[in-house]
């Protein structure tokens, strides 16, 4: 089942901060596989919010969850290379049947 998916404007502009700093840290293929892994993770997210990997942080908000990037890592697609040990973490709400990336 796929959900309802948004993404607010904060958690754009984090994005959009991230790869421009891993552009200007190690360069436009860190930045590509970092991007890349960024959109399996909210592929994930739509796909199955509360799927293996996710953890409820309903003490942060309700329906609050987070999965963490590394988890993704299996899911970039063929021919980007993997981001060894990704650093960031997905915060998003979760009331069925829709999904808001917060953070």
């Amino acid at each position: 089942m796929s959900f309802s998916f948004s993404i607010t404007r904060e958690a754009s502009r984090d994005i959009l901060e991230t790869l421009a700093w891993s552009n200007n840290s190690f360069g436009p293929d860190a930045r590509v596989a970092y991007e890349a892994l960024i959109i399996a993770t909210l592929k994930q997210i739509q796909h199955g919010p509360t799927s293996l990997g996710t953890r409820d942080r309903g003490d942060l908000a309700v329906g609050a969850r987070t999965l963490h990037l590394r988890t993704c890592r299996s899911r970039v697609r063929r021919g980007v290379r993997k981001v060894g040990r990704p650093r960031h973490l997905a915060f998003y709400q979760c009331a069925k049947p829709k999904v808001r990336v917060v953070r």
